[in-house]
């Protein structure tokens, strides 16, 4: 999988880089509200705040908003990732679009070496991060991740511990702030939930 994510990352030609998982939606209208707000300004960095829909059948619509669209706009990569983090988790690749033409001056030109830790994206989500010029942060359900795809299964400290480490050590400097934030929000966000989902688990095998 790593492998052809970082080949589509290679071959995409267009200013803007988007590299879509398979098993996430669009919902309806989301492309042209993109694309409208790339069209507004340059940003090296557009992320989605995904809604979440079963994962199983036809249903992927998000249920009604009770709240409007909120658009962020921000230069601070350390902002960025707290507003991102208390919504998903930038090692969601749907959400991420990236300026190609930015990423080009940034991102180290082969990234085979991390082919196979399964999150080869933030190879090149974090150089951008780390040279951050400006970003959007949009959450207005437009990206849809299926909750059954996502509920588990795998061996989350592994990948959020061990290779994530990986990634951001290729990325960021040891006493990077942007490193630090990265790991406190993954702590945070993540520690309790799969240690959750792990009681529920065993509970049930019992």
């Amino acid at each position: 999988g790593d492998e052809n994510i970082r080949r589509c990352y290679a071959m995409a030609q267009g200013k803007y880089t988007w590299v879509f998982g398979d098993d996430d939606v669009l919902a309806p209208g989301a492309l042209h509200k993109i694309l409208s707000l790339l069209a507004t300004s340059e940003y090296d960095l557009l992320y989605l705040a995904a809604y979440n829909f079963p994962g199983q059948g036809p249903q992927f619509l998000p249920k009604r908003r009770l709240r409007p669209d909120v658009f962020n706009v921000t230069a601070s990569a350390v902002r960025l990732i707290d507003l991102v983090d208390t919504h998903s988790d930038f090692m969601f690749i749907s959400s991420v679009i990236i300026n190609r033409s930015r990423a080009n001056s940034v991102v180290p030109p082969d990234l085979t070496g991390y082919v196979a830790d399964n999150i080869v994206q933030l190879t090149w989500i974090m150089p951008i991060l780390r040279n951050l010029r400006k970003a959007m942060f949009l959450d207005a359900q437009l990206v849809g991740l299926g909750a059954h795809n996502a509920a588990g299964g795998f061996n989350a400290p592994h990948y959020y511990g061990r290779r994530s480490i990986k990634a951001l050590d290729g990325a960021l400097e040891p006493d990077s702030p942007l490193r630090k934030r990265l790991i406190n929000n993954h702590l945070t966000m993540w520690a309790f939930v799969w240690l959750e989902w792990r009681w529920n688990n065993i509970s049930k095998q019992k």
